[in-house]
């Protein structure tokens, strides 16, 4: 019973504690509907204030945009009207520009048709004056068919009184020019001989000498010679055990070699002036060991070896001879030619001397002339060059040599010096008569070139035969050395325009058919004497 009361007021206490939270939730759900409904209240007075103004915004608006519609209309309306009013004008323009056009063009057709009928006029005017015209030639070749019939008949009755056709006439009349021509040119030619060849020839002597005066000569290279010689009993070895070696040694180098007995020694016969160098090194590299050891020499080891070191040396000698004149070596094809000119002699001057000698007086020449001193030497220097290829090639050399160095790429005034300096082409070049003198000069110095007696004796009586073969030549004097030919012609036979052209036939004769060194001067002389008797 005590727990019931005890329970009893507890349970009392939790069902007012019950009511009184139902109490407070079922107020505050009041309160907050009141507050919600306040809320809503609130939110639709201002939503209704917002549509109001949203309303009086779009009516505004509506009004601008019907003003703007209506001011747009009104000035479409106004440049509307304003452009069909330029365009009236602009159409008004174009038929008045119209107008004008048609009346411009019915001009120049009304003109044209003027035209066309002055031409029409013209035309028909044209076709009768052709008629007329065709009837004059027509008239004209039967006229021209009278006059040929007549002048045939007249040139025969001349011919028949002269005795002589017309070929013979005209042969006569053409001589008769000839002649006369040659008179005049031979005046001409005595006169320019009379009033220039003094002076220019004293200039021209002036230069060589100044030229020559400065030039510092060149230590002599020593002579080639053909022979080499041997001792007392090389040449019976050659002559038994050694003949093989000879036969295979000439072989191997193309040189003939020639024993001789009275002289003792071995003469090398070949046009190939380094194949000889080569033959003669080889012999003296033989003779020079023991004739135990000299059967068992490989001579084609040697020659080979032999060969390749002096065309070495060739071409070492080539470019020595560039550097020494300080112009620019070619190509290797012509150093190695210039080189091979130290193994080839003209009167027993070495021409490799000779080309370096040229080429410095060429050089000096130019330079008393104001020209190019470097175009002269190198000029000078390969004035001779075809003289290394004359055994392997027909025709002179100066032609030679020309075309190798066109085809090396030297220059024109290069190759024409090369290929005139014996006349053999006509001299283009302002180069070509110095590199003329300086091959002269050096050839002609004393001591440069040498020959025997018999061929000295024989190449002056080929010269004097040559001049005297022709008519009207009396006497014949060759002097200095043979370098110049006087000639005294009979006056009564040799006329003085003759005489002129009897010096150039007689020096191209001795061109032509005999061999000499340097150049060799031809005087002509005729001397007219009268004679009166008084009684």
């Amino acid at each position: 019973m005590a727990a019931d009361r005890l329970d009893a007021p507890m349970s009392t206490q939790m069902e007012m504690m019950t009511a009184a939270l139902i109490t407070g939730l079922v107020a505050a759900a009041i309160g907050i509907g009141i507050v919600w409904s306040m809320m809503r209240k609130k939110r639709e007075a201002k939503a209704r204030t917002l549509r109001a103004k949203a309303e009086q915004i779009l009516r505004q608006a509506r009004s601008r945009a019907h003003r703007s519609i209506t001011d747009a209309e009104l000035e479409t309306r106004q440049e509307g009207l304003q452009a069909r009013h330029e365009t009236a004008e602009e159409v008004e323009r174009v038929k008045a520009t119209l107008v004008d056009e048609q009346m411009r063009l019915a001009a120049i057709e009304e003109r044209n048709l003027l035209e066309s009928k002055e031409l029409d006029d013209q035309f028909k005017l044209l076709k009768e004056k052709r008629k007329v015209a065709d009837a004059l030639k027509q008239t004209n070749r039967n006229k021209r068919r009278e006059a040929e019939s007549l002048a045939r008949k007249e040139f025969a009755i001349l011919q028949q009184k002269a005795g002589a056709t017309a070929d013979e006439v005209k042969a006569r009349l053409a001589e008769a020019f000839v002649a006369r021509t040659r008179a005049h040119w031979s005046d001409r030619l005595r006169n320019l001989d009379t009033e220039l060849t003094p002076e220019l020839e004293r200039v021209a002597k002036r230069i060589v000498g100044i030229s020559i005066g400065r030039y510092r000569k060149l230590p002599d290279m020593p002579r080639l010679s053909s022979y080499v010689p041997l001792g007392p009993n090389d040449l019976a070895w050659f002559h038994g055990e050694g003949a093989a070696i000879l036969t295979q040694l000439e072989e191997e180098t193309g040189v003939k070699q020639i024993l001789q007995d009275e002289e003792e020694n071995i003469k090398l016969d070949s046009p190939n002036g380094p194949a000889k160098e080569l033959c003669r090194r080889t012999l003296a590299k033989l003779l020079a060991l023991d004739k135990t050891k000299r059967q068992s020499f490989q001579l084609p080891v040697f020659v080979s070896a032999a060969k390749k070191k002096l065309f070495g040396e060739i071409h070492n000698l080539g470019l020595t001879a560039f550097r020494r004149l300080d112009v620019k070596p070619p190509k290797d094809e012509i150093v190695d030619l210039v080189g091979r000119l130290a193994y080839r002699t003209s009167y027993a001057q070495n021409q490799y001397h000779h080309s370096l000698e040229a080429g410095m007086l060429a050089g000096l020449m130019a330079e008393e002339l104001n020209m190019d001193p470097r175009i002269a030497r190198r000029a000078g220097l390969l004035h001779d060059i075809g003289k290394a290829l004359t055994h392997e090639i027909e025709g002179s050399h100066a032609l030679i040599g020309a075309e190798i160095a066109r085809k090396a790429g030297e220059s024109e005034e290069v190759v024409n010096a090369i290929g005139s300096h014996h006349n053999d082409m006509p001299a283009t070049s302002p180069y070509s008569p110095i590199v003329t003198a300086a091959d002269a000069a050096s050839g002609a110095r004393p001591g440069a070139r040498r020959e025997l007696m018999e061929a000295y004796v024989d190449r002056i009586g080929d010269l004097e035969r040559a001049a005297a073969s022709f008519k009207g030549v009396s006497n014949v004097y060759a002097i200095q050395a043979g370098r110049e030919l006087r000639i005294l012609v009979n006056e009564k036979q040799v006329s003085d325009d003759r005489a002129k052209r009897l010096a150039s036939e007689i020096a191209s004769k001795i061109s032509d058919e005999l061999t000499f060194p340097g150049q060799i001067k031809v005087t002509v002389i005729r001397e007219t004497s009268a004679e009166a008797v008084a009684r």
